[in-house]
């Protein structure tokens, strides 16, 4: 399914809570050429960019969604691994956890820690 406005497709911005959390419900991301699947992510704290990376998942999983969810199947499995991603050869430290909820979701809890001098 093509977006409806490529300039802005999955984007968005959100503000913590006063323990600097927050919480989001998104889709799985798609696999694109030399790209292992992830989801981009960026810090900023008093209008300043902090910290800006990806979170990853591991291989099993990933192949799984785009081998059993509908949506996925017809784009086939991703040919991209850590080995062979063109930016990220381990993603250590930011792989994420999954839980599965049921057949269609899953939770995943990230921490990330800033520290400024």
């Amino acid at each position: 399914i093509p977006p409806s406005n490529e300039q802005q497709f999955l984007r968005g911005a959100q503000k913590t809570d006063g323990n600097g959390m927050v919480q989001f419900t998104t889709i799985f991301p798609g696999w694109y050429d030399a790209r292992v699947p992830h989801i981009h992510f960026k810090i900023i704290i008093e209008g300043q960019q902090e910290f800006i990376s990806e979170f990853y998942f591991k291989e099993a999983v990933y192949q799984e969604v785009y081998r059993t969810v509908e949506a996925y199947q017809m784009y086939g499995k991703c040919p991209y691994s850590f080995e062979n991603d063109r930016a990220v050869h381990d993603g250590e430290g930011l792989v994420l956890q999954v839980n599965r909820i049921d057949d269609n979701a899953m939770e995943v809890t990230a921490k990330i820690g800033i520290q400024r001098v």
